[in-house]
């Protein structure tokens, strides 16, 4: 077989390979935006919850060491 036939039949799965790609970034794009539509920020962080996870991580990080 030489690399002219061999590209040949390569061609068709490059295409498949390239197509699903596409469809899964776009599908990765949906998810992202429909999680960060339903995340409050606000609440976030007036609730404790941000400050609390940066107190566990410092400690983790500090008792590590």
């Amino acid at each position: 077989m030489n690399y002219e036939e061999m590209y040949q039949d390569l061609q068709p799965d490059q295409k498949v390979l390239k197509d699903s790609l596409a469809a899964l970034q776009k599908f990765y794009k949906a998810v992202c935006k429909e999680t960060v539509a339903g995340f409050d920020a606000g609440t976030y962080f007036e609730g404790g919850d941000f400050a609390e996870q940066m107190l566990a991580a410092r400690e983790r990080r500090v008792s590590g060491l």
